[in-house]
């Protein structure tokens, strides 16, 4: 077994010890910057939910006379294009972060790959829920409003 494959298959601690002192360093601060771009995706996606809510519980912001119906709808591709927005700014910012990118693959790539993995995949999930939801509502926003609502 090479020792890439080991460090594939090494515990995540035991390799962060493997690695020197100025790796080590290196790779904290690295999974810092990936925290904090995690948390701005999360900010994004909470910034997203309550302008949803404020759209859906506020008729009065309907500067254009329609329905509120219609009006629901026409958020839901909002939300489409947000989170498409959030997408480019963050998701895939976060994945070059993430993915081992020197081709000798070094020891303290394939920690922070391993490690902050499964944060781009929540990421990419819950931008996938949130296009779905924003496509069903551009969609049918309307008629979601008409039979739950009234």
């Amino acid at each position: 077994m090479t020792d890439v494959e080991s460090d594939y298959k090494r515990p995540l601690k035991e390799l962060f010890l493997q690695l020197n002192l100025s790796a080590q360093k290196s790779t904290i601060k690295k999974e810092r910057q990936i925290n904090i771009h995690f948390a701005f995706l999360l900010f994004w996606l909470i910034l997203i939910i309550t302008i949803s809510l404020v759209i859906i519980f506020m008729p009065e912001l309907n500067v254009s006379n329609e329905s509120q119906g219609k009006w629901i709808q026409r958020f839901g591709s909002m939300i489409s294009l947000l989170i498409a927005v959030g997408e480019l700014l963050f998701i895939h910012r976060l994945s070059k972060l993430i993915k081992v990118s020197h081709w000798a693959q070094l020891a303290c790539e394939i920690y922070i790959e391993r490690k902050c993995k499964i944060i781009l995949n929540i990421s990419i999930f819950l931008t996938s829920v949130f296009i779905i939801f924003g496509a069903v509502v551009s969609s049918y926003g309307d008629l979601f409003y008409e039979y739950f609502i009234h």
